[in-house]
């Protein structure tokens, strides 16, 4: 029977000891830190397949949105074509502000289900212990 994989305690937390060593290996100093991983959350984490399809689907409309209005800003210098108006412009960028939006809310579901994943790895190895 294959043993479950469990995520690790965040090892980015400053150690204990006065003396650290910035050479070691694994020294993780202010600038290596991890400031998305809260107390009491797990450092790795269980990502579902849905999600990271949502992230991908994100970046695919950012990344033709980002085309679209650079190709609009240099149009009349490579063809002498008239850019999208202003309207077009202030579209685009509301579509970014709502992509934006969306992938927040997309972080916070994956931080969520992280969470009760790594509370019922807390249990079960609780409860194994017994």
């Amino acid at each position: 029977m294959s043993k479950a994989i469990t995520a690790s305690k965040p090892v980015t937390k400053p150690a204990a000891s006065a003396n650290l060593d910035h050479e070691q290996l694994n020294f993780k100093g202010a600038m290596m830190r991890d400031y998305m991983v809260a107390d009491g959350e797990e450092e790795l984490m269980h990502i579902a397949s849905a999600d990271v399809a949502e992230l991908d689907r994100a970046s695919n409309a950012i990344q033709t949105i980002s085309r679209l209005v650079h190709n609009s800003i240099c149009e009349p210098q490579m063809s002498g074509a008239e850019p999208l108006g202003f309207s077009a412009h202030v579209g685009l960028l509301n579509a970014m502000e709502v992509i934006g939006a969306h992938i927040g809310r997309l972080a916070d579901s994956m931080r969520e289900k992280n969470r009760d994943i790594s509370e019922l790895h807390r249990m079960m190895r609780g409860s194994s212990d017994e």
